[in-house]
């Protein structure tokens, strides 16, 4: 016999546990009457529990009854109700991932194995403008590998090192898919073989007697106003320390040590991942003392002069639009002014593991780039020294 009624369910407020015996049902009741749960209890493998299975009044007494008898006739055949509905759930969960959702896991998982955060950027950027539009709301178990190609297909022709990119990008997500259980096949499987990357070709750079006219274009481009002077200190500390352009755009004054003449670039804004410090001439010194005044109080050395812009720093490609006004445009960039520079010092009687270590370059194993960087700083410093006192004098071989 029942110890309660529909009347009762739907009135009694007082907070407790009230049993409907005959079924293995419960009624929990909670403080105030606010909640009223649903319990079946029972025993699985010799062991007692007691399991919500609904709630009033989204589910009535009825309801309720019908649905204890139904875990009960289970229980009585050896069926683990409870585990066969979360086996069910976990399939519905599975088929109703889209790509999307699933996109989003993996560029949590990047960030919390440490990528940088420009890195990942980049990877929503081409998703949102590439994927998502197209499948971003497609569940993942309906995309096979016509629809992954189909979009390669739309970049390959006008940015091949995008469609490899956007092949990249499928294989690691789906790739993740199989791993968590989602998916038991990639059907962006082998995908790069058929986008390979293009051959790259360096970037353009000036032999070492092709300096001093460089230098020249850059001062008489300041004179005639093709560049402003930010932007002449900006690409000369590049020059003249061998870094990356996006190293001397985010440049910020606390990585700069004028007591000890060094530039110490953070583990997180590196390349190779690895703290780089990197000695810095007179020179080098003279032009950011210069700087001072046009940086406002920023913490960047070199601020953005757009109001509201995307970056609170100078474009990384700023140096590279001041080369083209300068009518450099297919014989130099600013990353080629690394190798410009990489270039000429070995013509300058250096060797080549003291300047990839100036420009921070993996150079033999991690035990030894360790213990190269310390015993090299000095050497380093020597070298850049020599390097700006021949792009002061002019590069004058």
């Amino acid at each position: 016999m029942a110890t309660f009624t529909a009347t009762f369910v739907k009135n009694e407020i007082k907070n407790g546990w009230y049993s409907d015996h005959a079924n293995n049902l419960w009624l929990f009741i909670g403080r105030n009457g606010k909640s009223k749960a649903w319990k079946f209890k029972g025993r699985i493998k010799g062991k007692e529990f007691k399991k919500t299975i609904g709630y009033y009044p989204d589910m009535t007494l009825a309801q309720a009854r019908q649905l204890a008898l139904y875990i009960r006739s289970n229980l009585d055949n050896d069926i683990d109700y409870f585990a066969e509905l979360e086996k069910a759930n976990e399939k519905n969960k599975k088929n109703s991932i889209t790509f999307g959702m699933l996109a989003n896991e993996w560029l949590d998982l990047k960030r919390a194995k440490g990528m940088r955060e420009n890195t990942i950027a980049t990877d929503q950027k081409r998703l949102d403008k590439h994927i998502l539009p197209t499948l971003g709301d497609t569940p993942i178990k309906n995309i096979n590998k016509a629809a992954l190609r189909e979009i390669c297909d739309c970049s390959v022709l006008k940015a091949p090192y995008t469609a490899n990119r956007i092949a990249g990008m499928f294989q690691s997500i789906f790739e993740h898919a199989v791993i968590s259980d989602y998916i038991d096949n990639s059907p962006a499987q082998y995908l790069t073989k058929l986008y390979p990357k293009p051959k790259t070709t360096n970037n353009p750079h000036l032999p070492i007697g092709e300096i001093a006219e460089l230098l020249t274009a850059l001062r008489m481009g300041l004179q005639f106003e093709l560049i402003d002077s930010v932007t002449y200190r900006m690409a000369l500390i590049q020059f003249h320390t061998l870094s990356r352009p996006t190293e001397i755009a985010a440049l910020k004054w606390e990585y700069i040590d004028f007591d000890n003449a060094s530039w110490t670039i953070p583990v997180e804004e590196m390349k190779n991942k690895q703290t780089h410090t990197q000695p810095l001439s007179k020179e080098v010194i003279a032009l950011l003392e210069q700087q001072k005044p046009f940086s406002e109080n920023s913490p960047y050395v070199f601020p953005s002069a757009i109001r509201n812009a995307k970056t609170p720093h100078r474009n990384k490609e700023t140096v590279n639009t001041a080369l083209k006004r300068l009518k450099y445009r297919g014989r130099l960039t600013a990353h080629g002014l690394r190798h410009t520079g990489a270039t000429a010092l070995a013509v300058l009687g250096y060797e080549r593991d003291l300047i990839d270590t100036a420009l921070s370059h993996f150079v033999g194993n991690e035990v030894s780039r360790t213990y190269n960087k310390d015993k090299m700083f000095n050497q380093r410093r020597e070298m850049l020294n020599h390097w700006s006192e021949f792009l002061a004098g002019g590069a004058i071989i």
